[in-house]
């Protein structure tokens, strides 16, 4: 099926987060893992000349000492657990040996901001749509967000040109909790940060929450990428 194909692009990345959690944890992340390195072998195979995978920016771990913004080659520190930001860290994986073993297949990851836009539903979106922004006392968030239709611009872009391993996709800059708050509309609840992610865990543990507690990091620390590469 890929025979003549010049460039082969994957979105690994999910955002229908209702279908992805409908599977549970491991048989998602066998069938993620397997449609990995199922494409990287037939790319390789077939002749294909670059092989574009987009996972996301949460692949760097939202974190309070994370510098603002995140370099593209910043290590990977997201947490490996069930949920599908580990989905996602399993597929860089593979991208990784796949370098190494396929040396003539040039490999770019595209790694996004939060995505929005129409039909988007993600940790990230559902954060908005609950009645108040969840906040953590002493934390410090910056939000950043990737619109879909600017993240196509950019896999067409990077389909075209070879820019390099891995490009970061975001808006220009980043918002405080305050002007998110002022833009949305909405008001905040501040918990500490043991009862936040102790709810979280107890919640995700009776089904209530969709996603585990370790994805609630993203609403809470900053996770901001620069694009310098693409803007370039």
């Amino acid at each position: 099926a890929l025979r003549g194909i010049a460039v082969l692009v994957w979105v690994a990345a999910q955002a229908d987060l209702e279908a992805s959690l409908a599977v549970s944890s491991a048989p998602r992340r066998e069938a993620i893992v397997r449609t990995a390195q199922g494409l990287v072998t037939a790319a390789a195979a077939a002749g294909v000349k670059r092989l574009v995978v987009v996972t996301s920016a949460k692949v760097y771990g939202a974190a309070a000492d994370n510098p603002i913004p995140l370099a593209e080659d910043a290590p990977l520190r997201a947490v490996r657990d069930g949920g599908v930001v580990g989905d996602l860290l399993a597929v860089e994986d593979v991208l990784l040996d796949a370098r190494r073993a396929h040396p003539a297949l040039e490999l770019t990851v595209i790694r996004p901001a939060a995505i929005v836009g129409t039909g988007i539903d993600t940790v990230v979106t559902r954060h908005f749509e609950a009645p108040r922004l969840l906040t953590v006392k002493g934390a410090d968030p910056a939000w950043q967000f990737c619109h879909v239709e600017d993240l196509a611009r950019a896999v067409t872009l990077a389909a075209r040109t070879d820019l390099g391993a891995v490009l970061t996709v975001g808006c220009a800059g980043s918002l405080t909790q305050s002007q998110v708050e002022r833009l949305t509309g909405m008001r905040r609840v501040q918990l500490s940060e043991s009862a936040a992610l102790g709810t979280a865990q107890r919640l995700h543990r009776f089904g209530v929450l969709p996603a585990p507690a370790s994805e609630l990091a993203f609403a809470l620390y900053p996770w901001v990428v620069d694009s310098g590469r693409l803007r370039a």
